[in-house]
């Protein structure tokens, strides 16, 4: 009795030292998550007063009223009387004015108008912050994570988008290892969603270079903003038309008209529109309009990391005309330290992988802009907010609403082209490693969802493959409302 009673007892000894290493294999690779956030992922507070974007009735309809009163009875005079638009253009600027001084800053980034702004930031794992709202800011993928690891594992960055993002780099630096000490990893899963990959590629080119990325394993850039979007080259740069294709599809795609407004009324209603004369008043208030915003914007550096690189040129000459008075000349440099790097950050990224890291991108192409302030037909494909074209790396797009393509540009001896015809991913900055959704918008990742699911077995390691390493994870989905699989084109 007493020697199998021994026996039992040196079996379970040998059972739990077998696997003891695999659990502690387990634990190594359950690193924290670190979620970038994006743009105003948290408002901007002065004192206890939410500025940007304002969240009180009242407050919405001070800043609207003199916009609306002045585009109502601006359109009236013009049509009936003939008088100039210039009553639009005056309600329209005062309206842009009360939105945006209080997060006017100057060259020193130091605030124009009031004290200094603030908004939350979550400087220790998310199992600190019970919030519903401040969790879900981890996005559908880092609730699984969560849910598989603990809220300890999770953390988020958020930042003010006006500042330098090699200054917000250093504040996601100080995270990323509190991170590491606080779970006793020495690497972290690494995902930026829109413009917070702006803000994480200037990190891994300050801080994760410099020692050959080893505090990171996989980085998954979501919906990226770090190629710059559409919207803000427009703004910057003056190129200003309203595309009135683009609203005819914005409101084709809410299902109430289109499943109960005929397509004829429509039409109607959009050369009503036209016959308006509304894209006119857009591009000639477009010329003065953007000088104003520009007067804001020019002293938002983290403004202009979202600036295409072929806008930006221009752009700072509009900004900056003779090249920038003499105090301009330092803060010029940090925009053109950035766009350097923006120019050549696909190369960083092959060094990251070459470095053993996983690294992957998640673009999606659902619907043309919400703003149809637009320049040309890449806005058309996008995710609502940013360009497919450069959320994904330049790939090269069908028309919206006309027939799909037919081949791919590029033949690599792989098949990067979209069941749907859509998006051709061959002439992407990175064909293998870049991954398509169809089906949702912007940031609207949810838990249980495919996108959530796509997005979770890229930061646990499908980064470190490609597009053709595992048929489950195909580069081209779409997603379901409520499914875990991804849906049928």
């Amino acid at each position: 009795m007493r020697k199998r009673i021994l026996s039992l007892l040196l079996a379970a000894a040998l059972v739990f030292a077998l696997a003891s290493p695999a659990f502690a294999a387990d634990r190594t690779e359950c690193l924290p998550l670190v979620v970038v956030q994006g743009f105003n992922s948290r408002p901007l507070n002065q004192g206890d007063k939410q500025v940007f974007f304002p969240d009180k009735t009242l407050d919405i309809l001070k800043i609207l009223w003199p916009g609306l009163w002045g585009l109502a009875s601006g359109l009236f005079l013009n049509q009936v009387f003939g008088c100039p638009p210039d009553r639009i253009y005056a309600g329209l600027t005062t309206s842009g004015r009360r939105f945006l001084d209080p997060v006017q800053l100057d060259i020193d980034s130091n605030p124009v108008n009031g004290p200094a702004l603030w908004l939350e930031q979550f400087p220790k794992s998310m199992a600190n912050y019970a919030g519903e709202d401040q969790r879900s800011l981890a996005r559908g993928y880092g609730q699984e994570y969560a849910a598989k690891y603990g809220w300890d594992h999770v953390y988020l960055y958020t930042f003010d988008w006006r500042l330098d993002v090699f200054d917000l780099a250093k504040e996601l630096d100080d995270l990323i290892q509190t991170a590491k000490r606080e779970t006793g990893h020495d690497r972290v899963y690494l995902s930026p969603i829109s413009m917070g990959a702006a803000v994480a590629t200037a990190w891994l080119s300050e801080y994760g270079e410099k020692n050959d990325f080893a505090d990171v394993e996989n980085v998954l850039y979501v919906s990226p903003a770090c190629q710059g979007a559409d919207m803000l080259g427009v703004l910057l740069s003056g190129d200003l038309t309203l595309d009135v294709t683009n609203l005819k599809y914005q409101l084709l795609t809410v299902d109430f008209f289109k499943n109960t407004v005929p397509a004829s009324w429509i039409d109607a209603l959009f050369g009503w529109l036209e016959g308006l004369g509304l894209a006119k008043y857009v591009e000639e208030y477009g010329r003065y309009g953007t000088d104003f915003f520009r007067n804001y914007a020019k002293y938002w550096p983290g403004m202009w990391t979202l600036l295409p690189q072929a806008d930006y040129l221009r752009a700072k000459n509009l900004a900056f005309p003779g090249g920038g008075t003499a105090e301009e000349q330092a803060y010029i440099a940090k925009l053109d330290r950035y766009h350097a790097l923006q120019g050549s950050q696909d190369a960083m990224f092959e060094r990251l992988r070459d470095a053993g890291k996983g690294f992957a991108v998640i673009s999606l192409y659902t619907r043309p802009l919400y703003a149809p302030i637009t320049r040309n037909r890449h806005t058309l494909v996008s995710d609502g907010v940013i360009d497919t074209y450069y959320t994904g790396g330049f790939p090269t797009l069908a028309d919206y609403g006309q027939p799909p393509l037919a081949a791919q540009a590029v033949n690599d001896g792989h098949d990067h082209l979209s069941p749907d015809g859509m998006v051709d991913a061959s002439t992407c900055l990175h064909p293998e490693n870049t991954w398509f959704v169809n089906g949702i918008t912007h940031d609207d990742f949810k838990a249980g969802e495919w996108p959530a699911k796509l997005a979770l077995w890229l930061i646990e390691g499908g980064a470190k493959g490609t597009v053709q390493s595992d048929a489950a994870y195909p580069q081209f989905t779409k997603a379901a409302a409520g499914s875990a699989l991804p849906g049928e084109f």
